[in-house]
Formats: structure tokens, C-alpha cells, sequence
């Protein structure tokens, strides 16, 4: 009992979803009706024991008319409609009419190549209402458009309207009395009030007023850039300015592969720059010094071998080039700057305790009074 209890309410609720929404998806309905089939056969099972049905699964297809009539049966539809109207003397509509260009996402016009769901299809109302919905959007971004274009600087229509303003204050000037030219122009060819003259006339100052609008916005445009590209003030030690401090930061990352590379490449990874090139001779990098990442990179090097330093000098500037390609290649550089080997100097030189001795000596030979004493006459 409580197994047949049990599959008639199942089949009951299989009924009420069916009918909520009828016809929308065949397969559903198929599946639906061959699940209350196999719970038919499971009461009659748990009710009169384990038999077989010699009944096989015959699902209820219910054919009903295609609701979504082909383009060119709409086509024909329509033009039918509009001969009928036509011979009652009645005017066509213009109107767009988005049922007549529906497509359909089912079978292989879906994109995913005719595997994607069926039940993304739209009703007519659906799709009518869709349409309707970008028709008005084209419309408001035309409008956007326009006002758009209205708002930036036009030099030919501000000339046009200063032009016609122009002409409109002459005209009232030559109404009063007395305001018009005493003794005409002579003329040989043709007339000065003719019309071909006129409008050479109006061409050349509308071309005047035009070199003057552009010329007007070229010196806007400069002081516009003059403030954006205007240098910002640091802060003690620190860049307020977010385009150097990506600069700085890139320098920096940069310098730090480039030493990697540079130091790789001289003594782990190539044994003919070692020793057909440089026969030997120890190069360390001590620093890379440059202004910005895609100048040249100046590579400061300490010779530690005993090897002649003008000779070095002309093998690393002969490998410079080598040396870049290698970078570009190892280190994955997309833009490798070119590279300068310059000898650096010791660090005895630029300590403040050796260089005091000759700032001492300079200033024991200048007199007390700041200079030498000048000559009178």
C-alpha cells in the first residue's frame, strides 16, 4: 500500500510539473513520462512480486503546428498581407517587425556548434520586446554621439557662424544712411559686387577665420600639456610623482637583471667570451648607472686580473653588442637597452680622507683675503 500510495503521488506531481509548462521542451516530457512508467513498474512489483512486463515504453507525442514559421514563409506571409492591403487602399506600414527576423538558437545555428541547451530560446513577445529595447539604444547613442561631436572644438563651424555673423553687421552698416562707400572700387574685368568675387572673397576670410580658430587651439592644447607634464615636487626623499616612481621602480629591476645577466654571461655561461675573447682576463660589475631604462646602460667594472686595462676596454667594447643579444635571449628582456663598459674608478679616489689633502693644499695657496690682490694704478 504504501508503495502504490507512493507512485501515485509521484505520478501526480509529474503531472502538475508537466502542465506548468507545456510543450516547452520534448525531451522533458519524454523523461518525465518514462520516469512514472518505472515507478508503475516498481509498485507492481513491491504489490504482486518480481515479473517481468512484456509491455515495452511508448511515450505520448503530441504533434502540434509549428509555432515559429520559417523566414521565408513569414516573407511570403507578409507580402500576401501587404498585396490584400494594398488592393484596399490601405498604406503599408513602416515599422520594423522583429517576428519576421527572429532567429532561432536552436539546432546548428547555436553558437556552441548545436550542442547547447534547447530551452534558451525566446518567445515572440520575448524577442519583439529584445528588438524594440536595441532599437532604442541605437537611437540614444546617436543622440550620445552627436552631443558628443557638438561639444568638441569644430575650427570650421565656429568660422562659419563668425563669418555670418560678420556679414550680418556689415549688411546693417550699409543700411544707414551714409555708410557705404563714397567712390566705388573701379573694376576692369568684372564688377567688385559679382558674385563670382563674393565667393572668392567669403572662401579666403573663411579660410582666415579657420587658420586663426586652430591656431587658438594648438596654444590651448600647449598650456594643457605644459600643466600635465609639469615636473611635481618631491617630498623629502619621496617621488609624488606616480610616472617617475614607476620609472625608478622599472630602473631598478631592470639594473638588477642586467648585473645578473652581464655577470652570468662573462664568467658561468660562455667559454669562448672567456677565453677566446678576453683570454682570461677577470671582470666584476661593480654598478649600472642610467637615467631612464631605455637609454644606454653605463656597466662599471673592476679589472681583477693582470691583464692590460686598454686592452680589455677595446675586447668589451668589441663583446658590447654580443652582450646585448645574450641578455635579450637568457634574461627575457622585451626591450634591451644597448650597454657601455666604463672602467670604474678606485674607491681611494672618491674617499673624502684622499681627497682632503689636495683640498688642503689648494687652500694653503690661496691668500686670507679670498683671492689674489688687485693692482691699483
Amino acid at each position: 500500500m504504501a508503495s502504490r500510495h507512493l507512485a501515485s503521488v509521484l505520478r501526480r506531481g509529474l503531472r502538475s510539473f508537466s502542465a506548468a509548462g507545456p510543450g516547452r521542451n520534448f525531451w522533458q516530457n519524454i523523461n518525465e513520462q518514462h520516469l512514472a512508467k518505472e515507478l508503475v513498474d516498481i509498485g507492481r512489483c513491491g504489490r504482486e512480486g518480481p515479473a517481468s512486463d512484456p509491455t515495452l515504453f511508448d511515450p505520448k507525442v503530441r504533434l502540434r503546428p509549428n509555432r515559429r514559421p520559417s523566414l521565408a514563409a513569414a516573407e511570403s506571409a507578409a507580402r500576401t498581407a501587404g498585396a490584400e492591403s494594398d488592393e484596399a487602399n490601405f498604406h503599408r506600414s513602416s515599422r520594423t517587425k522583429p517576428w519576421l527576423h527572429y532567429e532561432s538558437l536552436r539546432g546548428a545555428t547555436y553558437p556552441s556548434g548545436g550542442t547547447g541547451p534547447r530551452w534558451q530560446d525566446l518567445t515572440h513577445a520575448e524577442a519583439q520586446r529584445l528588438q524594440e529595447m536595441y532599437m532604442k539604444k541605437k537611437m540614444l547613442d546617436r543622440k550620445i554621439r552627436w552631443l558628443k561631436q557638438m561639444e568638441l572644438p569644430n575650427p570650421e563651424r565656429e568660422a562659419k557662424k563668425s563669418l555670418k555673423l560678420q556679414q550680418l553687421k556689415e549688411a546693417e552698416e550699409k543700411r544707414v544712411p551714409g555708410g557705404g562707400d563714397m567712390y566705388p572700387v573701379p573694376f576692369q574685368d568684372m564688377h567688385p559686387g559679382h558674385s563670382k568675387l563674393q565667393r572668392l572673397e567669403e572662401g579666403a576670410r573663411l579660410q582666415e577665420l579657420e587658420s586663426r580658430f586652430r591656431a587658438r587651439i594648438r596654444q590651448q592644447k600647449r598650456e594643457n600639456a605644459a600643466i600635465v607634464k609639469a615636473h611635481k615636487p618631491q617630498v623629502g626623499e619621496l617621488i609624488t610623482d606616480p610616472i617617475e616612481r614607476h620609472v625608478k621602480r622599472r630602473l631598478v629591476r631592470q639594473r638588477e637583471k642586467i648585473h645578473e645577466g652581464v655577470e652570468a654571461t662573462l664568467h658561468v655561461n660562455s667559454s669562448q667570451i672567456m677565453h677566446e675573447h678576453l683570454k682570461g682576463a677577470a671582470v666584476s660589475i661593480v654598478r649600472i648607472r642610467a637615467r631612464r631604462p631605455r637609454s644606454t646602460q653605463e656597466i662599471q667594472y673592476n679589472l681583477t686580473s693582470d691583464h692590460d686595462p686598454e686592452w680589455v676596454q677595446r675586447q668589451l667594447n668589441i663583446l658590447a653588442p654580443k652582450l646585448r643579444s645574450q641578455l635579450a635571449v637568457n634574461v627575457n628582456m622585451g626591450q634591451t637597452p644597448n650597454i657601455k663598459f666604463v672602467p670604474y674608478a678606485k674607491s681611494q679616489e672618491v674617499k673624502r680622507k684622499y681627497l682632503w689633502r689636495f683640498a688642503k693644499a689648494i687652500k694653503d695657496r690661496i691668500p686670507v683675503g679670498g683671492g689674489e690682490e688687485v693692482k691699483t694704478r
